[in-house]
């Protein structure tokens, strides 16, 4: 076995026998092995504080599907956190005979909140079986207290994580989260992402069934492997080195994008997005700051096709029974994977997605500046905002993104206020009429105006559509502007 040694003391122990030499070697033999037995007496008996690494479980080796659980993590004591910053532990012990789903989750991964939800209904709805669904975290206590009163879990009213030391998390490595385990007779059973968890799975995993459950896929072993594989096994066939392709949602790959580049090809990997997302990504928003959120504001959209809910549904999937949320991300989540020579830039990557999408779609997208009726937002000369308390200031281009958010339901909200120094703008989450929303600002100094602006509008066409857009003959949805005749 091998055991390592604090720096701190090494170094003691060989300045001190430099310092003092033993009269022989046997009596040095000895001091230096009742130093080990001291210290190795300290490792393995120590017991770690609330939230600290615990000391005397060894090396520790990552395990993978089919791997039995050692020992010593039945037993160990886990760190619990829950609302109101409660403390707890655990141990899977009590959940041996049972599955055990553990939830690997970091407060920065939005993805991984956004399931919370559905997990702790499946842990309601399976409350009388012996099934333990728990989120495990590796991060400063206070952070994730933070999120845990500023997000969705506020509203979880059973919802607890752990708070990992880094042992689990060696145990089960990840390169991107979200990343369940699930543990089942008393092995790893299985390793994929939470999408995958849902009424089905759980109930076949209680009923001893072997049912459908992706095995998920790293970003590491992805970049140098096409998704697209020979077909003739029986024949040698060289592996595609130049290709674009589109796909419905891949089971087992979380939507985390992939631009890799060497000196023999340039990879983009898009894995599981909505084709607004992808749309987003070919017109450059996330280099150029000019490009707003296409993804994100459906009233900086114009969708001019036959059937937008086609494809362009972007509808949350929460409030969605989890049979119909799956089957609704499978029909409306791509995947798109381009191979292309290293010479080709990022530009020319963006030209080829936009190019594919819109030849699959039969569709031509475009940036256009359009006279659009718009809320200008103005700064109001009463001073009712002095009676809001200032927690938090809000900066103007905040405001307008949070005021152009889908949940208002609101025309194209710009403004010519260079800077608002104001409390914090938050508004009930509803749909507002021009009245209404004049109402809810006042007491912030603020009130909007009907005009019509030039502001850059993404469009999408049918390849048939030759018109000119009329701003007249449309009507905001949550697929964005489209034509009344079609509502």
């Amino acid at each position: 076995m091998m055991i390592l040694f604090p720096r701190i003391g090494v170094k003691y122990l060989y300045q001190r026998e430099r310092s003092i030499p033993p009269k022989t070697f046997s009596q040095w033999l000895g001091r230096v092995a009742a130093l080990i037995v001291s210290l190795l007496f300290s490792y393995l008996t120590v017991t770690p504080a609330y939230g600290q690494e615990p000391v005397g479980l060894g090396e520790v080796t990552p395990l993978k599907i089919g791997d039995t659980i050692p020992e010593e993590l039945w037993d160990l004591e886990i760190p619990v956190l829950s609302h109101n910053g409660n403390k707890s532990t655990l141990t899977l012990r009590d959940y041996s005979d049972g599955v055990i789903i553990l939830d690997f989750w970091g407060t920065w991964c939005s993805n991984c909140i956004s399931e919370f939800p559905k997990l702790f209904d499946l842990q309601d709805k399976f409350a009388e079986e012996k099934i333990l669904l728990l989120p495990v975290a590796k991060q400063k206590e206070e952070i994730i207290t933070r999120v845990m009163e500023t997000t969705i879990i506020k509203d979880i009213l059973n919802f607890q994580t752990a708070n990992d030391n880094g042992y689990l998390f060696d145990l089960f490595p990840a390169q991107g989260y979200p990343h369940v385990v699930i543990i089942k007779g008393k092995s790893v059973f299985a390793i994929t992402n939470s999408k995958s968890i849902n009424d089905q799975t759980v109930g076949e995993l209680i009923s001893g069934k072997v049912g459908y459950i992706p095995t998920k896929r790293d970003t590491r072993d992805l970049i140098s492997k096409s998704l697209l594989i020979p077909r003739f096994l029986d024949i040698r066939q060289d592996h595609p080195i130049y290709y674009s392709t589109l796909m419905r949602q891949q089971d087992g790959l979380n939507p985390r994008i992939v631009f890799d580049r060497t000196t023999e090809r340039t990879r983009w990997l898009i894995p599981n997005y909505n084709l607004w997302f992808i749309y987003e990504l070919a017109w450059g928003y996330k280099e150029d700051e000019r490009i707003f959120e296409i993804s994100n504001f459906p009233n900086r959209r114009i969708v001019l096709t036959n059937n937008p809910a086609l494809h362009f549904d972007q509808r949350e999937s929460q409030g969605y029974s989890n049979a119909d949320s799956d089957e609704f991300l499978r029909s409306h989540n791509y995947t798109y994977d381009l191979w292309m020579p290293p010479s080709l830039t990022k530009e020319d990557a963006r030209k080829k997605l936009t190019q594919d999408v819109d030849c699959y779609l039969g569709v031509t997208t475009a940036v256009k500046t359009i006279n659009m009726p718009c809320y200008v937002l103005k700064e109001t000369e009463t001073d009712v905002a002095k009676n809001h308390e200032i927690v938090e200031e809000m900066r103007t281009d905040r405001l307008i993104r949070y005021l152009n958010s889908p949940t208002f339901g609101l025309p194209p909200i710009v403004t010519d206020i260079s800077s608002y120094n104001a409390p914090k703008v938050e508004l009930e989450k509803k749909y507002y009429s021009f009245e209404e929303l004049n109402n809810a600002l006042h007491s912030y100094n603020l009130k909007i105006v009907r005009e019509s602006r030039l502001i850059e509008m993404f469009v999408v066409k049918d390849t048939k559509f030759t018109t000119a857009v009329d701003v007249n003959a449309l009507e905001l949805t949550h697929y964005g502007f489209i034509n009344k005749s079609k509502l």
